[in-house]
């Protein structure tokens, strides 16, 4: 390997073509995106994936929009209070 040449910087195989080219494939380019975006987002993702669950549950036991239901219900179907974004109380 030629001391001035390039590598990938997501397996270290050496680099043909354009000047400024990263990766040596598609596929290096795609599994160092993919990793680079995994680890800061872990924390979003749990939370959407939870806000999403809740929502879920509250569309099969709300399907009109319209239905009152009580805690125990939402419980039992495995709502997490704890990621709810807003609640609406009555008389």
């Amino acid at each position: 390997m030629n001391p001035e040449s390039k590598v990938c910087i997501e397996c270290g195989r050496e680099l043909f073509g354009r000047s400024d080219k990263k990766f040596c494939s598609d596929a290096c380019r795609s599994a160092y995106n993919n990793k680079s975006l995994a680890g800061g987002d872990k924390y979003i993702r749990t939370v959407n994936r939870r806000l999403k669950k809740n929502h879920n549950i509250l569309l099969q036991l709300n399907p009109d929009g319209k239905t009152t239901t009580h805690k125990e219900k939402l419980l039992k179907a495995g709502f997490d209070f704890d990621y709810c974004t807003n609640t609406y109380t009555t008389k």
